[in-house]
């Protein structure tokens, strides 16, 4: 923590007169305060301030006073503070962080300790009102309802467009805000705070995540800068999101961007783009493979390590991997959004017009799904326990008989959807 020269004067020596006329000085005592940073902020209301308020406490020579016990308090605005008592660190130090209240305007915190010979100090903050919210982003389903977990309360024009989770308490949701890529973690509480304002100006996002553990995480990017440079597969590694690949191609072309991505394990990884393209990650390098299709490819999703491997996309292209060679398995026209399954013999596909497919290891049928609107994630923990989602707040269940609409009161564009359980699931999109 940076320190501030000259800030405190001395206060003034005390001297005692022993027997026999000798004088002694009284050792140190802390006598008083000074702010390091943290006052004059704002945020919004109910925010956190991003800066920790931070003093220095002093003794009587102007030296910094340890382990000094300081008194922290919120005097006016009703926020709350990270501790009400904080001791002073070696170099006098002591800092919390401030939560702001729900009352827009002026708001205050004081820190003293017993014993102060000047004023205690003030900090101050402005409360902004919180902005009207464009509306929900993520919904969760317990079971029984469905309700709004998480809104885009900063017109930041949030759009999430893929949701998976190593573990309820690791969970990532992406897409983007403003044209800039944004993912978004559950902790098993709460989500992260959505971005600030709308101040972007990249023109991508990321399309599709998964992973295999909260620091093996795979996401595709879509770059929609003019020239459409097509995007990459970045990763996450439990720090920081790494760029890890993207399809080479002439610049005076459009390049293929990338849609989907599934992985098994740490050197299994498929990801799926525009034009049939689609890449394989083997733990050291990816590497295109030969689809058989220029049709673009929107989801991809696989069995295991060694198992089979599905692909699907525009004008209903289905494409299967037996680990050897890409094999059409083309029904229908619609285009198919998304993928997934238990196993090899019971997999699904949804898209366009509410399409919804199955496959029994043998062939696809159509299933009816009951509505017209389009779908983009399917997800589930079993063959009799799966959900789809789509547009207008579409969101249907399966019993391994009938697809059954459920209702939420949201107002969405959903686009992904995954859960731990059946009674821990979670869905996202944009406000409609």
């Amino acid at each position: 923590m940076s320190r501030l020269a000259g800030v405190f004067a001395v206060l003034g020596a005390l001297t005692l007169t022993a027997c026999g006329g000798d004088s002694a000085v009284a050792p140190p005592v802390p006598t008083g305060i000074v702010i390091l940073g943290g006052d004059r902020q704002s945020d919004t209301v109910g925010r956190t301030l991003p800066v920790p308020l931070a003093i220095s406490v002093r003794d009587n020579t102007g030296a910094p006073a340890p382990n000094v016990r300081v008194e922290w308090t919120v005097t006016t605005g009703g926020g709350t503070l990270s501790a009400s008592s904080v001791l002073s660190d070696g170099e006098g130090d002591a800092s919390v962080n401030w939560t702001l209240g729900n009352t827009p305007g002026d708001q205050s915190v004081t820190a003293t300790f017993t014993g102060i010979v000047t004023s205690p100090v003030h900090f101050s903050a402005t409360a902004i009102p919180r902005r009207a919210s464009l509306g929900p982003i993520v919904l969760h389903y317990d079971g029984a309802h469905w309700s709004t977990a998480l809104e885009d309360v900063n017109a930041a024009r949030v759009s999430l467009t893929s949701i998976w989770g190593a573990t309820p308490s690791a969970v990532f949701a992406v897409g983007g805000s403003c044209g800039n890529p944004l993912v978004l973690r559950y902790d098993g509480t709460s989500w992260g705070t959505p971005p600030p304002s709308c101040t972007g100006n990249f023109f991508s996002n990321f399309t599709s995540v998964w992973g295999n553990s909260a620091s093996d995480v795979f996401v595709a990017n879509r770059n929609g800068m003019p020239p459409k440079l097509g995007g990459s597969v970045d990763h996450y590694d439990g720090q920081s999101w790494n760029f890890m690949y993207f399809v080479p191609c002439p610049m005076e072309i459009q390049c293929p961007a990338f849609q989907g991505v599934w992985s098994s394990s740490s050197t299994d990884a498929f990801a799926v783009a525009e034009a049939g393209v689609i890449a394989h990650y083997d733990g050291s390098n990816w590497n295109a493979q030969t689809s058989g299709t220029t049709q673009a490819l929107y989801g991809v999703w696989g069995v295991g390590s060694a198992g089979s491997v599905f692909a699907v996309g525009a004008a209903g292209t289905i494409l299967f991997y037996d680990r050897s060679t890409w094999h059409a398995q083309t029904i229908g026209t619609s285009p198919l959004y998304a993928v997934w399954g238990t196993s090899a013999n019971d997999v699904f596909a949804v898209g366009g017009a509410g399409t919804i497919l199955h496959y029994d290891g043998t062939a696809w049928t159509a299933q009816n799904s009951g509505t017209a609107q389009s779908l983009y994630g399917i997800w589930g923990t079993a063959g009799n326990e799966v959900f789809a989602v789509g547009d207008g707040s579409t969101i249907l269940h399966y019993d391994g008989a009938t697809w059954t609409a459920q209702t939420t009161t949201a107002s969405m564009n959903l686009r992904g959807i995954w859960g731990s359980s059946p009674t821990n699931v979670f869905a996202v999109g944009a406000p409609k």
